[in-house]
C-alpha cells in the first residue's frame, strides 16, 4: 500500500499515467469543464495562454483557431509533454495573455501563493483563470469521502469556499468572476463511464458495480438519451493581473 499523501506531485506522481490515460480514452467528457473556463471571457485569435498544473496537455483541443497554449506540470507522473517544473520555482516561460489551473488548486495548501506566482507569468490586464470543486459540495464528498477510502493516494480536497475576494487580495489580483457552472461530464456508453471514473480516480481496486451505485446515489449518474450523464459542478473564478 502507497502511503497516502495530499500534495498535488505526490498524489500525480503515483497516478498521473491513470489519469493521462483516462483523458486520452475520452478525450471529450469533460468538454464542459474547459470550455466554461472563457465562457465569461472569450479568447481571441492571437491569445497566448499558460496551463499549469497541465496533466497530459489537453486544453488545447478546447481552444479556438489562432490561440497557442503552453503546458506546464508539476509532476512528473504524465510522463513525457508538458515540461515539468517545480511549482515555485523558475518557469522560464515568459509571459502569456492568459492564465489557467483547472481542477488542481484542491491539492494546494496556499492558493494565493500560487495565483501570485502564475500572475508573474501573466502579462498586465491579461486574466487568470481557476477552477475547481466546491467546498461542502456532493462533488466534494463523492471525491474526500468514496474516492478517498478506494485510490492509493487518499484524498483530502482543499476545495474553493466561498471567499475568492481574500483569495484575489492576498494574490494581488482582482476578481472579475465568481459563478458555480453545470460542466457535467457526458459518455457514449456506462461501460466507458465506469472505465472512465476508474482510471481518472485510481480507484482501480474498486468493484465496477460498487463505483456505479456510488456514481449514482451521490452524484446522480444517469441515462439520458443515448448518452451517459455524471453531473459535475465547478466554481469559476476570474482574475485581472493589474496594470
Amino acid at each position: 500500500m502507497i502511503e497516502k499523501s495530499r500534495t498535488y506531485e505526490d498524489i500525480f506522481n503515483h497516478r498521473g499515467s491513470l489519469y493521462d490515460r483516462a483523458m486520452q480514452g475520452s478525450p471529450k467528457a469533460r468538454q464542459l469543464e474547459f470550455e466554461y473556463l472563457f465562457s465569461a471571457h472569450p479568447l481571441k485569435s492571437g491569445d497566448t495562454v499558460l496551463d499549469i498544473p497541465a496533466g497530459g496537455g489537453y486544453l488545447q483541443a478546447f481552444c479556438p483557431e489562432g490561440v497557442t497554449v503552453k503546458g506546464l506540470e508539476i509532476s512528473d507522473g504524465f510522463h513525457g509533454e508538458p515540461s515539468v517544473v517545480s511549482a515555485f520555482g523558475d518557469w522560464k516561460v515568459g509571459k502569456f495573455s492568459r492564465g489557467v489551473c483547472l481542477a488542481a488548486s484542491h491539492h494546494m495548501e496556499d492558493k494565493p501563493k500560487f495565483l501570485k506566482k502564475l500572475s508573474e507569468h501573466v502579462a498586465p490586464g491579461g486574466l487568470i483563470h481557476l477552477a475547481d470543486v466546491v467546498s461542502g459540495s456532493k462533488e466534494s464528498v463523492f471525491l474526500d469521502g468514496f474516492i478517498g477510502q478506494f485510490n492509493q493516494t487518499g484524498h483530502q480536497g482543499m476545495f474553493l469556499m466561498d471567499n475568492a475576494e481574500e483569495i484575489a487580495e492576498q494574490a494581488g489580483l482582482t476578481l472579475v468572476r465568481n459563478e458555480v457552472m453545470d460542466a457535467s461530464w457526458r459518455f457514449d456508453s456506462l461501460p466507458e463511464t465506469l472505465g472512465f471514473a476508474t482510471l481518472l480516480f485510481g480507484v482501480t481496486g474498486c468493484p465496477q458495480d460498487r463505483l456505479m451505485q456510488m456514481m449514482t446515489t451521490l452524484l446522480g449518474m444517469h441515462p439520458q438519451g443515448d448518452k451517459w450523464i455524471v453531473p459535475w459542478h465547478l466554481r469559476y473564478l476570474d482574475f485581472k493581473v493589474s496594470g
